[in-house]
Formats: structure tokens, C-alpha cells, sequence
């Protein structure tokens, strides 16, 4: 894995996105401070879904849910959630949303909820995508890519790999 200063030899502020963290420095205080400058989405094109209209409304169901449950107290504690809904072509849509612990939850909500009306023109149809941002970030997959469990801890959050390739990368959202 590379790092930041890798590719960003000279920069004064960077971050960088992986599975499992989100690296970032800065020469000025970022803390409870929303980053939506720095930004990417990722989608992977193998197959695009064959019924966009409703994947998009069951893909876009499951993802507020989500939201709502990872801004909504006490399940707001890592304000992390993963989940799934079965689409109509019956494949299984998995979703991740996720925002930095020094985010509020009322920004946290409405970033999240901002950054899923994004997807059907950012995914393109694709069968899975990733947004983030410094402060947050919403995956789904028809592919699991999470470690499932009932509670969501520290020790828990694990990922499976996965490659992207870097001609997918899109920036600014």
C-alpha cells in the first residue's frame, strides 16, 4: 500500500481512502470541520444492473434506513451502519454509510442524505459504487464486501479486499 506522502510529496494537506481507514493531515485543524472539498466515487463496471429505475428505489430505501439508523441515538454510537434489501430481480443490495466520529449527526444526515440523491448520476447504473468524502462515505454492493454482525464494533469493522481500478476515479463528485 502506498502512502500518502507517495503521492503527495509536496502537498500541505492530503488524504487518501482505503478499506479500512482514511488517512488524512493537514497543516490547519480539520476536526469537527465537514470536508466535502475532497472527495471521489468509485464504481466498478463489470455489469451494470438491469433494472435501474427500481434497484435505485430499493438501493435508495436501504440507504436512508441506514442513514437514519447511523444518525438516529443510541445506534449512533460509531455512526456506522451496514445493511441489506432484497432488490426485484432478487439479488441482494448491501449498503454501507458511514460518517467521521467528529462529524454532528444532524451534518452527518444530511451529508449522507446529499451524497445518496448523487448516486444515479455518479454510479452510472453499476451494481456497486462508493462515494466519500473527508467526513463520509456511502457503499453498496450486490456483492458482500463487509463483515456482517449485529452490532457494529471497533473490532468488527473488517472489509474484503477488493481492487479498483484507478481509470474509474472520478473527482470532484
Amino acid at each position: 500500500v502506498a502512502s500518502i506522502d507517495t503521492y503527495c510529496p509536496n502537498a500541505i494537506d492530503a488524504i487518501m481512502w482505503y478499506e479500512n481507514c482514511q488517512p488524512c493531515y493537514s497543516n490547519t485543524n480539520f476536526f469537527a470541520r465537514l470536508n466535502v472539498e475532497d472527495s471521489g466515487s468509485w464504481y466498478w463496471t463489470a455489469d451494470k444492473v438491469e433494472e435501474p429505475k427500481a434497484f435505485n428505489q430499493k438501493l435508495g430505501s436501504l440507504l436512508k434506513n441506514l442513514t437514519s439508523q447511523a444518525t438516529t441515538e443510541p445506534n449512533s454510537k460509531f455512526m456506522f451502519v451496514t445493511g441489506n434489501i432484497t432488490s426485484t430481480d432478487q439479488k441482494t443490495i448491501y449498503g454501507l454509510v458511514q460518517c467521521t466520529r467528529d462529524t454532528t449527526l444532524a451534518d452527518c444526515s444530511q451529508c449522507l442524505i446529499s451524497t445518496i440523491s448523487q448516486i444515479p448520476s455518479t454510479c452510472e447504473n453499476a451494481h456497486g459504487c462508493e462515494i466519500a468524502t473527508g467526513s463520509w462515505r456511502v457503499m453498496f454492493d450486490t456483492q458482500l464486501f463487509y463483515n456482517s454482525t449485529t452490532t457494529p464494533s471497533l473490532t468488527s469493522i473488517k472489509f474484503k479486499p477488493k481492487t479498483i481500478p484507478t481509470a474509474q476515479f472520478t473527482t470532484p463528485i
